[in-house]
């Protein structure tokens, strides 16, 4: 397998992508929803909480693997 630290770079990566995806998604819930196509080119509010979640998470993680313990 891949070492933890890669495998936190990937989770980081994969999380930007997945919310910079929902840029192509028309909203169909939520607030946006109203907006119809207009929602189009905006990243979901929601996709960019988890995502910052997400590599915070990460971020404390890769401080824990770098410090001696």
């Amino acid at each position: 397998g891949m070492a933890l630290p890669t495998v936190l770079e990937n989770v980081s990566a994969v999380a930007v992508a997945g919310m910079e995806s929902t840029r192509d998604m028309v909203a169909t819930k939520g607030r946006a929803s109203f907006l119809e196509e207009r929602s189009l080119g905006h990243i979901d509010a929601g996709a960019k909480t988890a995502q910052l979640m997400i590599c915070a998470v990460v971020a404390v993680l890769s401080e824990h693997l770098a410090s001696p313990a």
